[in-house]
């Protein structure tokens, strides 16, 4: 039987087995020792019932284990809130750890948005692929979107408006996430624009516009602007500063590259999970953060695909590495793309090409007929932080993304022999 709590006077459930609990106890922590006292009664109640003795003294002792972890206490109920944001600060910290050299980008940004701001403002974040933009403009969306009536990140339009129907499929997925509402739901993308015209007229709105180019129509998505509330942010993030200047942003943050001290804290974090480097590899270690350059994307690529390989392995990447002119970033991800078994790099290219923002089950689905052990060999790529996941959805930087497609177009000239049609106009060619 599971313990009532101190003070209850519930009833008891029956149990699955008294070692069952034990073992609960030991996994949760429930009490520091000091506080175990308050479990007495509930010790109490349970020996009167005539539950076995070592049932009570695993219990008893598994309390008493739990109460030598070290934490933070609580006086009074009036200090808890202090503790838990001092917790979450603590977890932040230690998830930060991926996000090696995030913090003084977004502040400077934030410093740009100035949220207590009643006026509405229009964000720039520019820089050359793989610095980190979006990863930035998706760090500052989540801390600061539950200050806004409604919110809408639109990831990846460059990718989205070059399929049929993208624009509009856009401005649907923007009309759903501010009035909260399906595309099913939504009779017409003008309809949806008309309500959120009408229903968020004079509320403050978060929008981030990832990864556009100056050749972009964004007029349909940006003529509700006009009709936002005080206090409204938009951030934009490209690689060209030149389309910050055709929709007229004067407020930009240009994102270069890590710090030095930052490039080899962020390698360590992938390639030894944030242990130090093992002394046989400590000097590899060095040398290959010295030829990978300072981009966020080609250190976390490098340092999670040698984490847990052999030191004859990360001698051949370095020595790989090296052949690779500094500025070249694909070419130095194509290191690791062509080191990938060939059952990875199958995977790799179906996911460039097909599966971004996919649900992950459907794309193991379908591999399942080519090979049953299509889901390990997703996680290699996970672990290599190749191929990611969010919201059960498989995603995948544009620079792997494109470089991926290069690869296949590549190979073959001739559309009727590529691999891989991603695309109506490919499929069309490879038609005629």
């Amino acid at each position: 039987m599971v313990p009532p709590r101190a003070g209850s006077d519930c009833g008891v459930p029956q149990d699955d087995g008294p070692d069952h609990h034990a073992r609960l106890l030991q996994c949760h922590a429930i009490g520091r020792e000091k506080q175990i006292h308050g479990y007495g009664e509930a010790i109490k109640w349970h020996r009167e019932r005539g539950i076995d003795p070592d049932t009570l003294r695993k219990w008893e002792e598994a309390l008493i284990c739990v109460g030598s972890i070290p934490g933070l206490e609580i006086d009074s109920w009036s200090k808890e809130t202090l503790v838990i944001n001092v917790l979450v600060a603590n977890v932040l910290r230690a998830l930060n750890r991926y996000f090696v050299g995030i913090e003084h980008h977004v502040e400077r940004v934030m410093k740009l948005l100035n949220v207590e701001s009643s006026d509405i403002r229009v964000v720039g974040i520019h820089g050359i692929g793989g610095t980190g933009k979006t990863t930035i403009a998706r760090f500052i969306y989540k801390r600061i979107f539950d200050l806004f009536d409604g919110c809408s990140f639109l990831e990846n339009v460059r990718e989205h408006t070059k399929k049929p129907g993208g624009l509009d499929n856009l401005q649907g997925q923007l009309v759903s996430d501010l009035l909260g509402v399906t595309h099913g739901q939504i009779h017409s993308v003008d309809d949806g624009i008309k309500s959120i015209r009408s229903r968020l007229l004079h509320k403050k709105v978060l929008i981030v516009l990832d990864d556009i180019e100056p050749s972009f129509e964004l007029t349909p998505i940006l003529s509700i602007l006009d009709s936002l509330g005080s206090g409204s942010r938009i951030i934009i993030t490209t690689r060209d500063e030149q389309a910050l200047d055709k929709f007229e942003v004067s407020l930009k943050y240009e994102v270069g590259g890590m710090r030095e001290e930052e490039v080899d804290e962020l390698f360590c974090s992938h390639a030894f999970r944030g242990r130090p480097a093992p002394a046989d590899l400590a000097t590899l270690s060095k040398k290959i953060v010295s030829t990978i350059g300072r981009l966020p994307l080609t250190v976390e690529v490098v340092g999670s695909y040698l984490y847990s390989k052999s030191k004859e392995v990360w001698e051949q990447t370095l020595n790989e590495l090296r052949k690779v002119p500094e500025p070249q970033v694909q070419q130095k991800l194509m290191v690791i793309i062509k080191a990938l078994p060939d059952k990875q790099r199958l995977i790799f290219l179906d996911i460039a090409c097909f599966f971004i923002g996919e649900d992950k089950s459907v794309a193991c689905y379908l591999w399942s007929d080519r090979d049953s052990a299509s889901g390990s060999v997703l996680e290699v790529l996970i672990n290599s932080s190749i191929v990611k996941i969010e919201n059960d959805k498989l995603w995948m930087h544009d620079q792997l993304r494109d470089l991926g497609r290069d690869i296949v177009l590549e190979k073959h000239l001739k559309p009727g022999k590529h691999s891989r049609l991603w695309s109506h106009e490919q499929a069309r060619c490879a038609g005629e």
